[in-house]
């Protein structure tokens, strides 16, 4: 077998017993690009953190049939993170919320909010038919670079909302349980509290739930059972408003700051979830 087979995403609904049929463009892909024939290996994954090892029975050359694959083994993601960060990031230049949504996926993101701040400049592009196009885009950059990557999810990139809505929804949700749930907003006003302090008291609270910090065990299915879940607010080019910061805070959401250099915000969010990866070993 390969050493890294070729990944794909699947529809379930497209499983029957043991065989996957593949979507068009995806048979597409491994038998023009990547010249795969009948009895490779690759890896479907659901989409919901658990990997299907299969062999590739039927390339559909010919019309002859229609391209599937038989399931081998199934196994949790390897590549999906334990800890599910949702990232509220405000609008930003077309090519610079393309570059946030790639990385950030890469780096393991959960969910990606598209935010409306006070400063942003863009909000308009998102009305209409064009800010239709864009999600769509938009989603299909998270779905490659989710493959790229290894991930055993796609994240959702949901559809753009006010901000004080993403604080009012976020709040809502850290009150809930606001013992496994952490709400942050990147401030580059804040002085005192950095991510770094509120990421180690954060781990402390989960110590009792995680003992020993240890990776949460599987699901039923294999897919890997979300403990930690941290939400991320990341402003715009002008930042935050005073304003906004006091919304925040009434909503549960606590200022950090990433250190004494002000990041470009489009590398903020990657910046801060890249720390968040590494304090929980992920």
């Amino acid at each position: 077998m390969e050493n890294n087979p070729p990944r794909i995403f699947f529809d379930k609904n497209h499983m029957v017993g043991d065989e996957i049929y593949l979507a068009d463009d995806d048979a597409r892909h491994l038998a023009t690009v990547l010249r795969m024939a009948e009895g490779e290996h690759i890896i479907a994954c659901d989409g919901a953190g658990a990997d299907y090892l299969c062999v590739l029975t039927d390339m559909g050359r010919g019309g002859a049939g229609r391209p599937r694959a038989r399931v081998l083994r199934i196994g949790a993601c390897a590549g999906e993170p334990s800890v599910r960060v949702s990232l509220y990031q405000s609008l930003l230049k077309s090519e610079k919320f393309e570059f946030v949504i790639q990385k950030c996926t890469e780096a393991g993101v959960h969910t990606i909010i598209p935010v409306v701040s006070e400063r942003v400049q863009f909000a308009g592009r998102m009305k209409g038919e064009d800010g239709v196009k864009r999600m769509a885009r938009w989603r299909r950059i998270a779905k490659e670079a989710a493959k790229q990557s290894g991930r055993g999810i796609i994240p959702e990139v949901r559809d753009c909302v006010d901000f004080s809505e993403a604080a009012r929804e976020c709040g809502q949700r850290v009150n809930e349980s606001p013992g496994n749930r952490l709400a942050i907003v990147m401030y580059e006003r804040e002085k005192s509290a950095t991510l770094k302090s509120k990421l180690e008291a954060y781990k402390q609270r989960m110590l009792a739930v995680v003992p020993g910090h240890a990776p949460a065990p599987p699901n039923g299915d294999g897919s890997a059972r979300t403990i930690c879940e941290i939400s991320l607010f990341v402003g715009p080019e002008g930042g935050y408003s005073a304003d906004e910061i006091n919304c925040c805070e009434q909503h549960s959401i606590s200022a950090a700051t990433l250190g004494p250099r002000i990041l470009r915000a489009e590398t903020a969010g990657l910046a801060t979830l890249c720390q968040i990866m590494y304090e929980f070993e992920q």
